[in-house]
């Protein structure tokens, strides 16, 4: 009799069973995928013999991959529902990570990067917003906010585990550790999830419930523009412009903080305690991104972000102390959502729903793309520099530039709404 009201209870319930297997899948992939360079590229890049910036361009290969599975990711997702996409990235990611454990030059690093860039696209933001539009009409923001929020969860207790086995193993060991959680993810993406709550023989949560409480300040009945429309709008193109370069910007600093406190001269220990540290509070962040766009609108919230990036990255430029680089590292965390949320959120502000689901994909799309550049110039700058100071202040002087972008593009479609 226990066992019936078990079943029925669980079934019932079912959409939160998604979308906790779905947060599994995030921190599984994107968990390990933070981690993916800040931990690895000084004992891969001393192991092979190349630079780091040499390591850096091994990663195009997932850039270019993830640009492409991104950009489909909607029409795969669509055509063979969440459960048989985004399971077979998830073993895509661990086939990639077994690859890289048995590491032992470029070429299999680079299969290894390529396998991993097929997750990129179906694992991550592009599946988290399928399920909260599918399954949830009710607590749907909530939901997108927590699952993608279990990326920072998931590196700051991925960092922790890795860096130990780095340290009393080898970096081997790391790579094998994240096979592992993709592989156990992507078996309980593959068993549990289910396309879409008819599959069950049930409705989205909520679904015919009016909508009550505070009203949004954002403009989420905007229906907007068409894709057509859009393509003749330059403000569409200085959108993504703004995007790119907020992107290259955040990215002068995300994969090179747990090396550049080492290079100040403290412990791999101390290093991946501001690792952890940042990956933890994104996830308060995120969650407080979704809030704050219900309330005060992508464009603000966008605007929060850059100014975010400016400051603690001024402040990663000129100074080596390890609590202000803490400090630094707070405030950098609140810029993030500048390569996740807050750029779909800042394009649907902006130019409405109704084309949402085309530019969103392509808006992921150049994210992938220009966070590669970011990534690939600070470590150019390091190989002869020999310090990250320049890339990090060379990074707030970007994040200036787009700012100022944000308030031309925001003034123009005001005056375009008005």
């Amino acid at each position: 009799m226990q066992q019936t009201k078990m079943r029925s209870f669980l079934h019932n319930h079912y959409h939160w069973i998604v979308a906790g297997i779905m947060f599994l899948m995030v921190f599984a992939y994107s968990g390990a995928g933070n981690n993916l360079v800040s931990l690895h590229i000084a004992p891969v890049s001393e192991y092979l013999g190349i630079t780091r910036a040499e390591f850096t361009v091994t990663g195009s290969a997932r850039t270019v991959v993830s640009m492409i599975s991104t950009f489909l990711s909607g029409f795969l997702i669509s055509k063979f529902g969440i459960r048989l996409s985004s399971g077979l990235g998830m073993m895509a990611g661990t086939v990639g990570y077994l690859i890289l454990s048995q590491l032992r030059n470029v070429t299999m690093l680079t299969m290894g990067n390529a396998l991993l860039g097929i997750s990129a696209g179906l694992c991550s933001t592009s599946a988290a917003v399928f399920v909260a539009r599918v399954w949830f009409h009710r607590h749907s923001g909530t939901v997108l906010g927590v699952i993608t929020a279990a990326s920072g969860i998931g590196a700051g207790i991925l960092c922790a585990i890795q860096t130990a086995a780095i340290e009393t193993v080898n970096f081997r060991a790391s790579y094998l550790i994240c096979a592992v959680t993709m592989g156990v993810g992507g078996l309980l993406v593959l068993l549990f999830v289910r396309n879409k709550p008819q599959d069950m023989g049930l409705l989205p949560l909520g679904y015919g419930e009016k909508v009550t409480g505070r009203r949004s300040t954002s403009r989420v009945g905007f229906a907007g523009y068409s894709m057509q429309e859009l393509l003749k709008r330059p403000t569409f193109y200085l959108m993504f412009f703004c995007v790119s370069l907020s992107t290259i910007a955040a990215y002068f600093a995300f994969t090179v903080l747990r090396p550049f406190v080492v290079d100040c001269g403290y412990s791999a220990a101390k290093a991946s305690t501001v690792q952890s540290l940042m990956m933890l509070i994104l996830t308060v962040v995120k969650i407080l991104t979704g809030y704050l766009n219900d309330h005060i609108g992508g464009r603000k919230v966008f605007m929060i972000c850059l100014l975010s990036a400016i400051l603690s990255m001024a402040l990663l430029g000129w100074t080596e102390n390890y609590i202000l680089i803490v400090v630094a590292v707070i405030i950098y965390t609140c810029c993030l959502p500048l390569t996740t949320l807050a750029a779909p959120l800042l394009a649907t502000d902006l130019f409405g729903y109704q084309a949402q689901a085309q530019y969103t994909g392509i808006l992921l799309s150049v994210i992938a793309v220009t966070s590669f550049f970011g990534e690939y110039l600070t470590n150019r700058i390091y190989d002869h520099m020999g310090s990250y100071h320049l890339s990090f202040l060379l990074g707030a002087a970007l994040s200036v530039i787009s700012l100022l972008l944000l308030f031309i593009l925001c003034k123009a479609e005001k005056k375009k709404e008005g």
